[in-house]
């Protein structure tokens, strides 16, 4: 069980880590910053060690426009389909009155997330589409009202639900905050889906049918059942300063201007370093 649990963590970090670093948008704006570039720390067994910038290997581009607003991601053959076949995957931000509305990913396949604002519950839907439109995952992300920190997210994953395979992934997190700690604690329970549920899961943006059909869901028997627990600690700057979960910690390093200028990253499986380099307008 133990094996099944850590190859759903990496999996699901895989999956989210991709967008996950947060650029505070005023700190990029006040520095002017364009482009940050993250490169991976590589040692000299490496055989692109010497390759400049010495010592390093660029694992993606990250663009912002004059706001300080994340535009675009770039990680150069992100996507590895097999040994000799990789493509780029590229992510692409939208907004509108300050808000993201879409993001789009593209690498082998073409996905596409779209935002609903619901101001008056502080809630968030986001929908996934597929390079065909259908759709094919949803997220409810729950604020708080006074503050508009995130309470509890629940997504639902059904890209590979069809006719013959009934099952779907729901994955939740309950995020509680203590002084300088953020906690978020994590399940993902696999599941049976029916007809009518996947049906107003691809169709509905009816909040309550959806609501309703994800507790139904949440209250339902799985097939199997994965929980994990994250720690994210702050500064006093409310920087994140340290991710922890219990098969690896994460450690973020800021320069004077407020920047990310390094991470470290400790697993039980592997250990690297990352550093950025930012460019100025």
């Amino acid at each position: 069980m133990k094996s099944i649990k850590t190859t759903f963590i990496l999996m699901f970090l895989s999956f989210k880590l991709f967008a996950q670093i947060d650029f505070p948008q005023d700190v990029i704006a006040k520095n002017g910053i364009v482009k940050a570039s993250k490169y991976l720390v590589i040692s000299k067994k490496n055989p692109n060690y010497y390759k400049k910038p010495v010592g390093l290997m660029l694992q993606s581009e990250i663009l912002f426009d004059s706001r300080g607003r994340l535009i675009s991601t770039c990680s150069p053959n992100g996507a590895v389909a097999s040994r000799s076949d990789s493509k780029d995957i590229k992510q692409y931000y939208f907004y509108k009155e300050d808000k993201i509305i879409r993001i789009s990913r593209v690498d082998f396949d073409s996905t596409s997330i779209e935002y609903l604002y619901f101001e008056k519950r502080n809630l968030i839907l986001k929908t996934k589409t597929n390079d065909k439109n259908e759709r094919i995952g949803l997220e409810l992300i729950y604020n708080d009202t006074s503050n508009g920190k995130e309470l509890k997210k629940i997504e639902i994953d059904f890209h590979n639900t069809t006719d013959l395979n009934h099952y779907a992934n729901l994955y939740k997190s309950n995020i509680t905050y203590s002084k300088n700690i953020k906690t978020s604690k994590q399940s993902r329970k696999l599941f049976s889906i029916s007809k009518e549920q996947l049906n107003i899961f691809k169709t509905s943006i009816e909040i309550e049918n959806i609501e309703n059909e994800l507790s139904a869901i949440e209250k339902s028997s799985a097939i199997d059942v994965v929980n994990f627990k994250t720690l994210f600690i702050y500064n006093e700057q409310k920087q994140l300063i340290k991710e922890v979960s219990e098969d690896s910690e994460i450690e973020y390093t800021y320069n004077k201007k407020g920047l990310l200028i390094s991470y470290s990253n400790k697993n039980k499986q592997y250990n690297f370093i990352s550093k950025f380099v930012y460019s100025k307008e």
